[in-house]
């Protein structure tokens, strides 16, 4: 009908039956397959772009751990550039303390935690205690595997439930510590 289309073209050389040198043109429509690449491409801009706008810090990283995106929640977070955080350098940020334990974590990826507490280095120069959602997934260009981390301020909770659990010690060890009768009452 004359109607453009792209094609995918291929040639083979051969010899025909008289001794000379031929050639065999093949062509194929393509038009499909370019316009579904077009439409991965877009869903794949469409996934960045929504990753990147959510409120919460999120990571994205190859399945050995290699940082390959970071949204903007993340690098307000914590006040570093995506150049920065690209590969390993994200762990930079995680309390020296806690980094050990971050790696035997990510180690063992068959009975590895959906969720993991640490404290990441804060813009403000503070650690702040942080839980990490990992969700494991094909990457979005579908080049392979990929995890998505999604994280979550718990700092102040956190903090709550530490002087909670050393109050509820101290409470604990003056009963155990007493050989006289203890009567505690409340309101």
């Amino acid at each position: 009908d004359g109607t453009p289309f792209d094609a995918a073209v291929r040639a083979a050389r051969f010899t025909d039956q008289n001794g000379q040198a031929a050639m065999n043109l093949t062509l194929w429509d393509i038009t499909g397959q370019k316009k579904a690449g077009a439409v991965l491409m877009q869903d794949k801009n469409s996934a960045t772009t929504l990753l990147d706008n959510l409120p919460n810090p999120l990571r994205r990283s190859t399945p050995d751990g290699e940082c390959e995106f970071v949204n903007k929640a993340w690098l307000a977070f914590t006040g570093r550039t995506p150049a920065e955080e690209r590969g390993d350098g994200w762990m930079e940020g995680i309390h020296p303390d806690d980094r050990d334990r971050y790696r035997e974590t990510l180690m063992e990826r068959e009975n590895c935690p959906s969720h993991v507490d640490y404290r990441l280095h804060y813009n403000t120069g503070e650690y702040r205690w942080i839980r990490e959602i990992r969700i494991p997934g094909p990457a979005p260009d579908g080049t392979g595997d990929s995890i998505t981390y999604s994280c979550y301020d718990i700092h102040e909770r956190r903090l709550a439930a530490d002087a909670l659990d050393e109050e509820q010690a101290q409470y604990r060890a003056s009963f155990e510590n007493t050989a006289d009768a203890t009567i505690l009452v409340t309101d």
